[in-house]
């Protein structure tokens, strides 16, 4: 799994939905993707997502601390 080069979230104020949409740009491959994304795995889980151009997995959050990302 890659971290996401940048991230950029898309909510509307004020909306209160539970779910939200994030834009990311892999590393790897340049690819822009965007996922939806829940916001209870956003704020108390790990979100990892598919990169769209070369299949690859991205942690976007780790809010839970279960993965070991000291290394990237």
């Amino acid at each position: 799994m890659i971290p996401a080069a940048t991230a950029n979230a898309h909510r509307e104020p004020g909306s209160g939905s539970n779910t939200f949409r994030l834009v990311y740009t892999c590393k790897v491959c340049a690819t822009r993707n965007m996922v939806e994304i829940q916001r209870k795995a956003w704020d108390a889980g790990t979100v990892i997502a598919t990169c769209q151009g070369c299949n690859r997995k991205h942690v976007l959050a780790d809010a839970a601390g279960l993965l070991d990302l000291s290394n990237w």
